[in-house]
C-alpha cells in the first residue's frame, strides 16, 4: 500500500458516485505511469451496491469499512474512521489499531 494511490469512494443511496468512477479511470492511468498500485476505500454502511459498482473499474484492491455507526455518521466520525483505515493500510507509517470501536477493515476480492 505504501506508495500506492488511494481513492476514497464517494457514494450516495448505496451506489458509487460518478466522480469516484471517473477518478478510478484517471487513477489507473496515473498508477500505471508511475508503476504503483491503485486502491479504493469505501466507508459507510450497506456498501454492497457501492462495492459492486467499484469492481472491475481498475482498482487493484477495494477496501471496505462497513459498519452501522458510519451509516448516518457525522463528518468527524467518518473522518476518524478514514484516518484509522489509512493507518491500517500503511503500516510503515505511525500505525495504531484500526480504531477504538474495532470496526473491521475488509479487503474485497
Amino acid at each position: 500500500m505504501a506508495g500506492d494511490i488511494l481513492i476514497i469512494a464517494e457514494h450516495f443511496g448505496g451506489r458509487a458516485e460518478s466522480v469516484t468512477l471517473q477518478l478510478l479511470t484517471k487513477g489507473r492511468a496515473l498508477a500505471d505511469a508511475l508503476g504503483v498500485g491503485l486502491n479504493v476505500l469505501a466507508l459507510g454502511h450497506g456498501l454492497d451496491g457501492v462495492v459492486a459498482d467499484l469492481k472491475d473499474k481498475g482498482a487493484d484492491a477495494i477496501y471496505v469499512l462497513d459498519h452501522a455507526a458510519l451509516g448516518a455518521a457525522a463528518c468527524g466520525t467518518v473522518a476518524e474512521a478514514a484516518v484509522a483505515a489509512l493507518r491500517e493500510l500503511a503500516p510503515d507509517r505511525k500505525s495504531t489499531r484500526l480504531n477504538s470501536s474495532h470496526i473491521p477493515l475488509s479487503r474485497m476480492p
